[in-house]
This record gives C-alpha cells, structure tokens and sequence, in this order.
C-alpha cells in the first residue's frame, strides 16, 4: 500500500468471471476514492492514461 496523491493505493489480484466459463485474473490497483467509493485500474491502463495526460499538458 502507497499513498499517492491523496489515494491510497492497493495492489490485488482479482478473478473476474465471463460468459464463455473462462475466468480472467488479473493483477490491478485497488484505488480508494474514500471509504464507501473505490475502483480497480489495470497497471496498463494507469500507464496509458498518464501518458495521455503527459502529451495533454
């Protein structure tokens, strides 16, 4: 766990279900907005979004 801006940040692994039966695992971060509100983001998706926030400024 990190804090990052006001975030804190956990990295789980998460198995998500789909409509073929074939499960998905996935290692994400668990970001925590406050205690009743979080998400999961996937490492590469946070990676795509900062670039994208790189080229914006």
């Amino acid at each position: 766990m990190r804090q990052d801006k006001g975030a804190i940040v956990n990295t789980e692994t998460i198995t998500l279900p789909s409509l073929d039966g074939v499960t998905i695992t996935a290692d994400v971060y668990k970001i925590d907005i406050d205690p009743l509100h979080y998400f999961y983001a996937t490492k590469r998706a946070i990676a795509e979004q900062n670039i994208r926030l790189r080229h914006h400024n």
